[in-house]
């Protein structure tokens, strides 16, 4: 009885605030999203999130072994909106696919500097680099990024940021403390929050693009697909990483340098892209004094079968290891991918279903994919995932 009472009384309380808010001049409610402003929008806060739930499965050649699982892939909130007029800000996190921890991904905040355009970012983002990273998971062409985006991204890291944008460009630059990069694994988080352990003792990210076509604008590139309608247009794109590196706590000073170009065209219902990344890294884990310099290229092609809801859509990717993986192993992957997306309400509600064909032995693990990791030697191994997103 005692427990009803008090949420009944919460209730009220809430109920309360909500008509003070609202004579006050608040409004709330749903713009692609929730959200609480001040009347004159000078203060805002949105709430939104991204659920991704997949059926994934593997078959790998060598041994003929199959398996299947269910994996919540995305669990995300995003927190979001402005503040003192001027200044804007980004938080989101991830729950982990296993455990449930709760990781920060985005913790940024922004701010136009006059009226050129130029803007300022500071906190914990990423800086810019390969076409995929730079395109959010959410509208990703596939149900994830490629095997190639996971070896060669730069994540997230600690920094300042300047870009600018008009109408025909935009370019970016980022200081940072850096990001963990290998020639032997997949390069995914690794910001420097430890003195102890230190990536590197600076780095900088930066890039440009430039886009073409009447009519043309960049919200058609927010995504990897061609909307049926949209103007004929194409967007290319430059980008470079460098840092040095640290010999804080002993180990190896390794300097990174890579560097990446992309292009993407639309064509009314039908995209393509084409992009290439190389790294080199001195002194390379694994590769005792060795300086490795490894590649990879990727085109990828999408067209809708049906107007706004099904789009069929294909990959290539190739990469290069310059022997940087030893024991006997192969020394490039190359990978296809074939899939079909059903939007269902756009990239809010979608689903998508895909299978990937790793020709070689695929070095290290991506479950995402539906690909494990091979023993030296092995043949390759196929990859099936299907996966429902839904955003609110």
């Amino acid at each position: 009885m005692d427990e009803g009472r008090a949420i009944v009384a919460e209730m009220l309380a809430q109920s309360e605030t909500r008509s003070s808010l609202l004579q006050g001049g608040a409004t709330a409610g749903w713009d692609d999203g929730f959200f609480l402003a001040s009347a004159d929008e000078s203060f805002k806060l949105e709430v939104e999130g991204q659920l991704q739930f997949q059926f994934v499965a593997g078959l790998r050649d060598a041994d003929d072994e199959y398996d299947h699982d269910f994996a919540m892939r995305r669990a995300k909130l995003y927190v979001l909106g402005r503040v003192f007029d001027e200044w804007t800000y980004v938080v989101n996190g991830a729950f982990g696919t296993t455990g449930g921890d709760f990781n920060l991904e985005d913790a940024r905040i922004s701010r136009e500097l006059g009226d050129g355009g130029l803007r300022l970012t500071i906190g914990q983002f990423k800086g810019g680099f390969l076409l995929e990273e730079r395109t959010g998971s959410r509208r990703q062409l596939g149900v994830d990024r490629s095997y190639l985006n996971e070896w060669f991204t730069i994540d997230h890291a600690q920094g300042v940021a300047l870009s600018s944008q008009s109408e025909r460009w935009r370019w970016w630059a980022m200081a940072s403390d850096g990001v963990a990069v290998s020639a032997t694994a997949l390069n995914r988080s690794g910001t420097n929050t430890d003195l102890g352990t230190a990536n590197s003792d600076f780095a900088v990210t930066a890039g440009a693009a430039w886009l073409l076509g009447d009519g043309a604008s960049w919200s058609q590139f927010s995504d990897l697909s061609s909307e049926p309608g949209a103007p004929t247009a194409a967007r290319v794109g430059l980008a470079g990483h460098y840092q040095a590196g640290s010999d804080v706590g002993g180990g190896a000073e390794q300097d990174v340098l890579t560097g990446t170009a992309d292009v993407s065209a639309e064509f009314g219902g039908f995209g393509a892209q084409l992009w290439g990344v190389w790294q080199s890294i001195e002194d390379a884990g694994g590769v005792s004094g060795a300086d490795v310099d490894q590649w990879g290229v990727g085109a990828q092609v999408a067209a809708f079968i049906i107007e706004d809801e099904w789009e069929l859509f294909g990959r290539w990717e190739r990469l290069d290891f310059d022997d940087a993986l030893g024991g006997g192993r192969d020394d490039s992957l190359d990978l296809l991918t074939v899939g079909v997306t059903r939007y269902i309400h756009g990239h809010s509600l979608k689903w998508v279903t895909q299978v990937v064909w790793a020709l070689d032995e695929a070095p290290v693990s991506r479950r995402q994919l539906g690909l494990r990791s091979d023993a030296p030697g092995d043949d390759g191994q196929i990859g099936f995932v299907s996966q429902i997103q839904i955003l609110f």
